[in-house]
């Protein structure tokens, strides 16, 4: 395992706060990004400002941190650029876990960003607030920062990344996938095959809909 390069020793932070105020350098993002699509964009203009306080056995983590990154854009498959900044903020408390565990959580915060779907549903994940989604933990007598400021320029990213001049003015990143066939496409495609709008057919009721589609028929009969 490499040497991590945005580090804290607990003893450190006995005489006050500590602050990292450096260049987030693009060999560190392509380290921490290796196993996703997203790269630095090669201009080694990142940059972390933090300062790391000590609050009992707790350590609160404050401050920023910018980066420029590319990802495949969904639609062209072109690079994607963006210019990421964000607030960090964390209330890392000591692990209490076996030096088995230990290990694991050492390979990487808690919150895992791109985990499958299939593993466990986005709609059963518990609604946190900011403070809870803030809380973690550390490991050790070192207080090891480089795979939270990972998770926080991933979380920046879009879900449907795309290329600057493809994007919506209102900043939407809604768009086609390669092989999918536009709103615009469909309506198109759709109004030549059948002639006019007239003849699509309406969809069904919501089931969902139904109580308040009785309500309406029968406030209409009253009058």
């Amino acid at each position: 395992m490499s040497k991590p390069e945005f580090s804290v020793h607990l003893q450190a932070l006995e005489d006050g706060p500590v602050e990292i105020n450096t260049k987030l350098s693009d060999n560190f993002l392509n380290q921490q990004l290796a196993d996703t699509d997203v790269t630095a964009a090669g201009e080694d203009n990142g940059r972390v400002d933090l300062t790391l306080t000590k609050t009992g056995p707790n350590v609160l983590v404050q401050g920023s941190l910018s980066a420029q990154i590319k990802t495949p854009c969904a639609r062209t498959l072109e690079p994607a650029d963006y210019s990421i900044r964000t607030s960090v903020f964390l209330m890392l408390s000591p692990a209490q876990q076996s030096p088995l565990e230990e290990k694991a959580s050492r390979q990487g915060p808690r919150r895992q960003k791109g985990r499958s779907k299939a593993e466990k549903g986005w709609e059963n994940d518990p609604l946190l607030t900011d403070q809870e989604a803030a809380q973690d933990t550390y490991s050790g007598d070192t207080v090891v920062l480089d795979s939270f400021l990972r998770e926080f320029i991933l979380l920046e990213i879009p879900m449907v990344p795309l290329r600057e001049d493809l994007r919506g003015v209102s900043g939407d990143a809604t768009a086609s996938l390669p092989g999918e066939a536009t709103s615009s496409e469909e309506a198109s495609s759709g109004s030549e095959s059948q002639g006019t709008t007239d003849s699509l057919q309406e969809k069904p009721l919501d089931p969902r809909l139904s109580p308040l589609a009785e309500l309406k028929a029968r406030l209409e009969k009253k009058e």
